[in-house]
């Protein structure tokens, strides 16, 4: 008995899309160390090296500077559920030490998030300069252009008067 068209098709697209960069794993996750393409990773190639490494500089900055405030969040939960732990069992010491942790772990959260607020300060720091550098590379690319052909001019100037000779 021949076999339907559609299981071949099917597995032969099914064979094909591992080789796709959409492809997700055996456990229908998507895999992690493929690249996805998108514009924002796209904006960082279109800029002269010294902007790409601020631009890259930048990206990692950001995460990290989500990482903080998701911890800072995290932390503050932590302290709550303690702080509210603590109230419910009843125990008075235990009440007022959970409840004094559970401050200190805020105040750690608070901290966190001032970090993180600092970080984005100097995050825009370093945007002007990515900024700055990429206004100013147009004319330096202008200067070595112009520096590259006086040169080549002195260059072929003296070879024209060595052959005079």
């Amino acid at each position: 008995m021949p076999v339907p068209l559609f299981l071949i098709i099917s597995d032969a697209l099914d064979r094909n899309r591992s080789l796709s960069i959409r492809s997700k794993g055996q456990s229908g996750e998507k895999s992690s160390n493929k690249h996805r393409f998108t514009m924002a990773s796209l904006r960082g190639h279109q800029q002269p090296d010294l902007s790409k490494k601020l631009y890259r500089l930048i990206k990692t900055e950001n995460h990290a500077i989500g990482a903080y405030e998701a911890a800072a969040k995290e932390q503050a939960n932590i302290a709550s559920q303690l702080s509210d732990w603590g109230e419910e069992t009843g125990d008075d010491a235990i009440s007022e030490i959970s409840d004094k942790l559970g401050v200190l772990l805020a105040e750690i959260a608070e901290q966190e998030d001032v970090l993180a607020s600092g970080l984005e300060e100097s995050r825009g720091v370093l945007k002007q300069i990515r900024n700055t550098e990429s206004s100013v590379q147009p004319s330096r690319d202008q200067k070595a252009k112009v520096r590259l052909e006086v040169r080549h001019t002195i260059r072929n100037h003296t070879n024209t008067a060595l052959d005079c000779r």
